[in-house]
């Protein structure tokens, strides 16, 4: 959360008061978001825990979102503003998969997991769910954040639409490579012995997180449409603002604006 809530922060305060600065240093952003998507994710391969894969996942889908903000455009704008939107959701899909598997075999690590899907197809159906998502598969949530982030990024420089693809790619690398050791395969006495399928309560859960997902993932328009005017506002504050000069003065008047 506290992470998503500083790429809020880039959006809503750091770009619209000091436009120039954004303008004249984004290429220096967008390393950043670069290297931390690029950082965040080999750390992620190299986990066994789904807990930690989680969280260094969660570093490197940042960065594609600094980097949507960065492209200084609306389509970057809408891109890296849904991403945060989606990130949430699934997010918080795969953090409820890595406690469900917490309840039944403790600590989520590879060495204990193993053919869950032979005994809790549901709950393997869900994880492979939400980690298509969040590669950005077709018709769920993440494909039109990811989509609308490589635009507004090629727009700005053709080498940052194909930084945000290497981090789609690695996304893909670390995700289904887990889902593959975990989920698949012949089952390990642990999973055999206390893994069993969602509780009526998990299931209410898990529907309510796919259905966001595919709602927005299919139904994007309205979404879009919403955050437009404010992003449109906003893209023009970059392109008037850029050069000005900053003072205490019209950054008063900026925040009493908004």
């Amino acid at each position: 959360v506290g992470v998503k809530l500083g790429t809020y922060g880039l959006l809503r305060f750091a770009i619209p008061l000091l436009p120039d600065a954004a303008s004249g240093w984004f290429w220096l952003m967008a390393l950043l978001g670069v290297a931390g998507t690029v950082y965040g994710a080999l750390l992620a391969l190299g986990q066994s825990n789904l807990r930690r894969l989680l969280g260094y996942a969660s570093l490197s889908h940042m960065g594609v979102v600094v980097l949507g903000l960065f492209s200084l455009n609306l389509t970057g704008f809408e891109g890296g503003l849904l991403q945060m939107v989606n990130l949430g959701i699934v997010g918080a899909g795969l953090f409820f998969v890595a406690g469900f598997l917490s309840t039944r075999v403790g600590p989520p690590e590879i060495k204990v997991l193993g053919g869950v899907i032979h005994h809790a197809p549901l709950l393997t159906g869900t994880f492979l769910i939400i980690a298509l998502a969040s590669i950005g598969l077709p018709g769920t949530n993440g494909f039109n954040g990811e989509h609308l982030v490589m635009l507004g990024a090629y727009e700005q420089h053709w080498a940052m639409a194909i930084a945000s693809g290497v981090g789609v790619f690695l996304t893909a690398a670390y995700s289904l490579s887990y889902f593959q050791r975990g989920f698949m395969g012949t089952a390990r006495p642990a999973v055999a012995e206390r893994v069993y399928d969602l509780t009526s309560s998990e299931r209410g859960i898990v529907l309510t997180l796919s259905a966001l997902i595919f709602w927005i993932g299919l139904g994007t328009a309205p979404f879009i449409q919403a955050m437009r005017p404010s992003l449109t506002a906003l893209e023009e504050r970059v392109e008037e603002g850029a050069g000005a000069p900053v003072t205490a003065g019209n950054i008063h008047a900026e925040v009493r604006g908004r």
